[in-house]
């Protein structure tokens, strides 16, 4: 992921995220590796997409063999849309650096 997106930096320096019910799960790398309890997977800026409709500061993360287009807020709360089936999940990474 290019660390010097501003968007990109915040989840970096928020560690752990909380997916779903599922507390401290998904840690995001530098190399973008993501960390979960389940299998490993990758993540990365996705830049403008269509399902989120004038907004360009969106992350994709695959993991569980299924991708995922995601949505921080200011907070560090995020949605997420899962890309096979529009699946949504809200989660929240405590640690959010903010932008």
């Amino acid at each position: 992921p290019d660390a010097s997106l501003p968007y990109v930096a915040a989840v970096l320096r928020g560690g752990k995220i909380d997916w779903g019910s599922c507390l401290g799960c998904v840690t995001p790398q530098a190399n973008g590796d993501l960390q979960t309890p389940w299998q490993g997977g990758r993540w990365g800026s996705a830049g403008r997409v269509s399902v989120y409709s004038g907004i360009d500061r969106i992350l994709f993360f695959t993991l569980g063999g299924a991708t995922h287009l995601l949505y921080f807020n200011s907070t560090g709360e995020f949605l997420s849309t899962r890309c096979s089936d529009g699946e949504l999940l809200q989660g929240k990474q405590p640690g959010y650096g903010g932008e």
